[in-house]
């Protein structure tokens, strides 16, 4: 972090608030979040079944493997895109969002407010091969790495990124501080 900061002073960068995703106050804010979401039946623990590469660290889909191996109509094997490694299927306990529950409030959004995403072509990438034909809903914790926020009430689940760095914005805000009124 000191690094950073001597780096940032020297280009002339300043903040008014570093802030590492470590710190109690972020976990807090992240905890909150998570038990909000679980609370309004935003997020629900399921079982999560992908193509892992070791290598890679990374989960992959059957249709973006590289080389599936199939059998009949099944793909049982296959490779990575990025790397070319061998893929295992892998299956894992996981909380998820509900992605799908906000397709159409999104369509809509997009619909007011039509400059939102920009260009034009990548907005229609977005709504026309991910919004329309249904979001996938989406893993937010992890069992198999021990570092980050634990899921409260299930501290075998680490909540995953798309919550708790995503998250450290708001948390830098002040929310869930005496400042809470300004984020309703």
């Amino acid at each position: 972090v000191s690094g950073i900061k001597e780096l940032w002073e020297k280009m002339d960068i300043s903040y008014d608030d570093f802030i590492r995703t470590t710190e109690d106050r972020h976990k807090d804010v992240v905890e909150k979040i998570f038990k909000q979401l679980v609370d309004q039946g935003d997020i629900y623990l399921d079982e999560y079944e992908g193509w892992y590469s070791v290598q890679d660290e990374t989960f992959y889909t059957a249709h973006q493997l590289v080389d599936p191996i199939m059998e009949g109509d099944k793909v049982v094997g296959g490779k990575s895109p990025d790397s070319g490694h061998a893929v295992e299927l892998v299956r894992e306990e996981s909380y998820f969002f509900r992605m799908g529950k906000y397709v159409d409030r999104l369509l809509k959004f997009y619909e007011d407010n039509p400059h939102f995403i920009q260009p034009e072509s990548r907005k229609n990438e977005m709504i026309n091969n991910f919004i329309k034909p249904g979001l996938e809903d989406l893993a937010v914790s992890r069992t198999s790495f021990d570092w980050g926020v634990r899921v409260p009430g299930n501290p075998k689940h680490v909540i995953y990124v798309w919550v708790d760095a995503l998250s450290n914005y708001i948390t830098a805000l002040g929310y869930g501080t005496e400042n809470e009124e300004k984020y309703k």
